[in-house]
C-alpha cells in the first residue's frame, strides 16, 4: 500500500510541476498580472495601518523625559526585517549586518538625540541601497526627499520625535517601493525564457497531464455546439488573418466555433449561478479559464454602467442640468461605480451610493462649493438637491434590474454589449458605431480575447486535427 501510495504522490507532483510551469508560461505571454489574493491584500492593508498607528504614538514616545525607546526598538526591528526580505536571498545575511553595523545601539539607549543621529545614518544607508536597486525614474525623488528628512533629524525638526517618526515612515515607504521593483525585474528576468518556451510547455502538459483528445467530451460538446452556427460559418469565410492562417476549410470552422463559443461564454443573461459555467469546455480552455471570468465581468460590468447611464440621465435631466454637464456627471459615475465593484460592496450599499451621487451632483449644481451660513436659504434649496421618494425608487429598481441577470432587461443590454463585441471580434477592426462611455474598455477586452484565441490556436492545433474527426462538420455553400 505505502509503495502505491508513493507513486501517485509523485505523479501528483510531477502533474503539479508541469501545471505549474505550463500556467507561468500562459501568463507571461498573456501578460496576465497575478491579482493579489483577498486575504493577502487585507493582510497588508491592515499591516500597513498598524505601522501607521505605530509612528504616531512613536513621536509622543520619544519626546518624553526620559524618552521610552521600546517602541523604537519594535519599529527598527521591522525595518529591518523589510528591507532584507525585500530583496533577494544570497544578498540577506550582508545585508543584515550591514544594518546593524550602520545602528550603534549602545547611543539609542543612552539617549534621544543621539538615536536621531544614528537614524540619519540608517536612513541614509537604507536610502542609498533603495536608489541603487530601484528604478532609475525614482532616484531624484528619492534623493531629495531623504536629503530632507536627514536634515529634519539632524537638527530635530520640528521636535526629536516627529523627526524619528517622519524618517521611519520614509524608510517604510521605500522598501515598499523596493519590494515593487525588484518584483518587477525578476519578473522580466523570469518571463522571458517563459515566452520563449511557451507552446512547448503547454503543449507538454496537454499531452502528459491531459486524456487523449478523443475522449475530451466536454470540448467536443462545446465545438459542435457551435461549428455549424451561421456566425461560425461567416467568420470562417471572411478573408480576415486569423481565419486564412488555418490550412484547411474545417479548421477554419473550427476557429470560427471556438469565437462564436467564446462570446457565448461571456453571456450571464438566463443563467443562474448553478448553471453558469456548465458548458465552459474544460481540456481546450484549460488555461484560458481566468481570462474568460474576467470578460464575463466586464461585460457584466458594461451591461450594468449601460443600464445606469439611460436611468440617471433622465433623473439629472428632469433637474434641468445640461446635457453636457449631465455627460461629464455620468462620466463621474462610472469612475465611481467601478471603483465600488472592485470592493466588492454589498448591492444596497451599492444603491445608496449612486443616489448620493446623484444628489451631490445636483448639490454643486444648485448650491455650489460656497457654504451656506443660513440654514432657512439651505433648507430652502433642499428640494432641488434631494431626490424624490419616486426618483430614488427609480434608481433601486434599475440597479436591481442590471443585478439580476434573469430580468429580460439585463438581458436586453447585455445582448447590445456582447453584439458590440462580436461586431468588433468579427470585423477584425476597431471601425465599429461606438457604445457609450463603457466603448473603450469593451474594446480593450476583445484585444485580449483575440490575442487569446490567436495563441489558443498556436498551442492546440496538433489537437485540433485529432478532434475534428469527432465533429459533424455540415457542408454548405458558406464554408470554404
Amino acid at each position: 500500500m505505502s509503495g502505491v501510495y508513493h507513486g501517485e504522490r509523485k505523479r501528483r507532483e510531477r502533474y503539479l510541476q508541469r501545471e505549474f510551469k505550463a500556467q507561468k508560461a500562459y501568463e507571461a505571454v498573456m501578460q496576465m498580472k497575478p491579482d493579489k489574493g483577498e486575504p493577502e491584500q487585507r493582510r497588508a492593508e491592515v499591516a500597513a495601518a498598524s505601522t501607521q498607528g505605530e509612528l504616531q504614538l512613536l513621536a509622543a514616545d520619544l519626546n518624553t523625559t526620559p524618552p521610552r525607546l521600546q517602541r523604537l526598538f519594535r519599529l527598527l526591528a521591522l525595518v529591518e526585517d523589510r528591507f532584507v526580505d525585500a530583496l533577494p536571498p544570497r544578498l540577506r545575511p550582508r545585508l543584515r549586518q550591514e544594518f546593524h553595523d550602520v545602528l550603534d545601539w549602545n547611543v539609542i539607549q543612552r539617549q534621544a538625540r543621539g538615536n536621531a543621529h544614528s537614524i540619519s545614518n540608517l536612513v541614509r544607508f537604507v536610502g542609498e541601497k533603495v536608489i541603487e536597486c530601484s528604478s532609475q525614474a525614482r532616484e531624484a525623488a528619492m534623493v531629495a526627499r531623504m536629503s530632507a528628512v536627514c536634515d529634519d533629524i539632524d537638527h530635530c525638526t520640528p521636535d526629536v520625535g516627529t523627526a524619528v517618526a517622519n524618517a521611519l515612515t520614509f524608510l517604510f515607504e521605500s522598501i515598499r517601493k523596493l519590494r515593487e521593483d525588484v518584483a518587477k525585474f525578476s519578473l522580466v528576468m523570469i518571463n522571458s525564457p517563459l515566452k520563449q518556451n511557451a507552446v512547448q510547455y503547454i503543449r507538454e502538459f496537454i499531452a502528459a497531464c491531459l486524456p487523449m483528445p478523443r475522449k475530451w467530451t466536454g470540448s467536443i460538446a462545446f465545438l459542435q455546439r457551435f461549428i455549424n452556427d451561421e456566425q461560425a460559418l461567416a467568420w470562417s469565410s471572411v478573408r480576415v488573418p486569423q481565419a486564412w492562417t488555418s490550412i484547411t476549410a474545417e479548421e477554419r470552422r473550427v476557429r470560427g466555433a471556438l469565437l462564436v463559443g467564446t462570446l457565448d461564454l461571456l453571456r450571464s443573461g438566463r443563467h443562474t449561478s448553478l448553471d453558469r459555467w456548465v458548458d465552459l469546455p474544460p481540456e481546450i480552455f484549460y488555461f484560458e479559464k481566468h481570462i474568460i471570468f474576467k470578460a464575463a465581468n466586464t461585460v457584466q460590468e458594461c451591461t450594468l454602467l449601460l443600464l445606469l447611464d439611460g436611468a440617471i440621465s433622465s433623473v439629472l435631466a428632469r433637474r434641468a442640468m445640461k446635457p453636457t454637464t449631465v455627460s461629464t456627471a455620468i462620466r463621474h459615475l462610472h469612475s465611481r461605480i467601478m471603483s465600488l465593484l472592485a470592493e466588492d460592496i454589498r448591492l444596497n450599499a451599492l444603491k445608496d451610493s449612486v443616489i448620493d451621487f446623484v444628489e451631490s451632483q445636483l448639490y454643486h449644481l444648485h448650491v455650489g462649493e460656497a457654504a451656506q451660513d443660513d440654514a432657512a436659504s439651505l433648507a430652502a434649496l433642499a428640494p432641488k438637491f434631494t431626490l424624490t421618494d419616486n426618483e430614488k425608487q427609480t434608481v433601486r429598481s434599475t440597479i436591481d434590474k442590471m443585478t439580476n441577470t434573469e430580468d429580460p432587461l439585463y438581458v436586453t443590454f447585455e445582448r447590445r454589449v456582447l453584439q458590440f463585441m462580436e461586431a468588433v471580434l468579427v470585423s477584425n477592426s476597431d471601425d465599429v458605431p461606438p457604445l457609450g462611455l463603457v466603448t473603450d474598455t469593451l474594446k480593450q477586452q476583445v484585444q485580449v480575447l483575440r490575442h487569446m484565441l490567436m495563441f489558443h490556436w498556436e498551442v492546440y492545433m496538433p489537437s485540433y486535427r485529432e478532434l475534428i474527426t469527432f465533429l459533424r462538420i455540415e457542408s454548405t455553400g458558406t464554408a470554404v
